[in-house]
């Protein structure tokens, strides 16, 4: 099931009329907008926190979290152990690095033991150090509760006294993952990777499955959380459109600030391959699907491209939010392209270039969030981008279809979505992608809203 119903909930109150849950959202919004204002940069991630983490253990008991059943009263379920432990495939990180295909990319890449290597457990645990693990600590736990909310050593029992409050538990170091931009910066740094860890181009050919990452669907699929009245006064909630566009923005700024990371050129002339997209070379050579699109404008036939999926999200985004700011983007894009083809050092003046646009990008959507209107104006951008084969790369394609989903379940357009399933359906296998059928069906798609 593509749209799960917690979007109802959350795409509801950012674009409803409702004079009450509009103010309360628009409270929330000021808030969140207002951290942009102050120029409060996202925290550590809880990798780096530097603080003791106590382990899962020390959060499983059944008066915590540790519940069999939900709670009906009070403001969490309690049994986000059970939740965790039973459907959540972070608690099994640490157990697939033991598994046949693990193995075998280890191997390939010179690593004894996958579950020993610091390489694989950056991503699949919670890989503090030594010094930082306490008593309960299992490395086994995989990606437990603190890799995610930060080590506890501060916040485990302030944040359960009396009175205690979130901001309070965030002072103490709990990590913010309700909002946006430090959840996307959290997930990020192991679903694509960054400066410290990233699953590079070595790790991939020897057999590691492809990263994508969109932060709304990535945050849905692990909800263990009500999105009721007392969450709403404590955390605050940014709707499915909004989250997706600050996680993109998060997204194409990492991506961007990867580019001039310098040891991520120790290579040679190109910095780490991961960082291109992985079809424009491998595709049977008898599909011959090149063509020019409007990013890469400067590049000829045969040269490798960057993974600019996230870049391209970004461009729709921007059309809504300022078009000046788009056409600037869309520059800035171009410039990094051709810049990448040429040399080091104007990759990396690029690539700067290109994160900053982005920053100012970002800045405008927290001041001012995007709307039902906002929401229409991207999803005729991403049509209009299928249509004329802008998305034609699979990672752009798979980018754009999500994108559409989201923002076409958030404006209740019932009407496009059998198209919707037929790009799915075009999408199941990277390996056999036809990018003429995907746009034929944007195509159609764009056709139909005509009538």
């Amino acid at each position: 099931m593509k749209i799960l119903m917690i979007r109802i909930l959350t795409c509801t109150i950012s674009l409803c009329k409702d004079g009450i849950v509009r103010t309360i959202i628009l409270i929330g919004m000021a808030f969140f907008g207002l951290l942009a204002l102050k120029g409060i940069e996202p925290v550590l991630v809880p990798q780096y926190d530097n603080v003791k983490h106590l382990g899962v253990a020390s959060c499983d008991s059944s008066q915590c979290h540790g519940a069999v059943n939900p709670y009906k009263k009070g403001n969490i379920r309690r049994n986000e152990y059970q939740h965790w432990s039973k459907d959540d495939k972070h608690s099994q990180a640490y157990e697939v690095l033991g598994n046949q295909q693990s193995q075998s990319i280890a191997q390939k890449i010179g690593l004894s033991n996958p579950q020993e290597a610091k390489m694989c457990l950056d991503c699949h645990s919670d890989n503090v150090p030594q010094k930082l693990r306490g008593e309960k600590f299992q490395i086994r736990d995989g990606i437990g509760c603190e890799a995610c909310h930060g080590g506890a050593e501060r916040w485990i029992k302030s944040h359960t006294e009396e009175g205690a409050t979130h901001s309070n538990n965030i002072a103490n170091g709990m990590y913010p993952t309700e909002l946006p931009r430090d959840r996307a910066k959290l997930c990020l740094s192991c679903h694509y990777g960054d400066s410290n860890k990233l699953a590079i181009h070595k790790i991939m050919a020897a057999g590691h499955p492809r990263l994508r990452f969109e932060l709304d669907s990535a945050t849905i699929r692990q909800e263990h959380y009500d999105i009721d009245d007392d969450y709403q006064v404590r955390k605050k909630v940014v709707d499915s459109v909004n989250t997706w566009a600050i996680g993109m923005t998060v997204a194409a700024s990492e991506n961007a600030a990867m580019l001039w990371d310098p040891k991520l050129w120790s290579g040679g002339l190109f910095p780490e391959i991961a960082l291109f997209d992985c079809h424009a070379c491998h595709h049977l050579m008898k599909d011959r699907r090149w063509m020019r699109r409007q990013t890469t404008v400067d590049l000829s036939p045969g040269a490798v491209r960057l993974n600019d999926s996230s870049f391209t999200m970004l461009y729709g985004i921007a059309t809504a939010v300022d078009k000046a700011e788009a056409d600037r983007l869309l520059q800035s894009i171009r410039r990094l392209h051709e810049a990448t083809a040429n040399s080091r050092e104007a990759a990396v003046e690029r690539s700067r270039e290109l994160d900053a646009v982005i920053g100012d990008l970002r800045e405008k959507i927290l001041r001012k969030p995007l709307n039902r209107k906002a929401a229409e104006e991207i999803q005729n951008t991403i049509i209009d981008l299928g249509a004329k084969g802008e998305l034609r790369d699979y990672s752009g394609a798979e980018q754009g279809v999500v994108a559409l989903d989201l923002l076409t379940f958030a404006i209740n357009d019932k009407k496009s979505q059998p198209y919707i399933d037929k790009l799915f359906t075009i999408l199941r296998d990277d390996t056999q992608h036809d990018p003429a059928a995907f746009s034929a069906v944007f195509a159609q798609l764009q056709q139909s809203r005509k009538k």
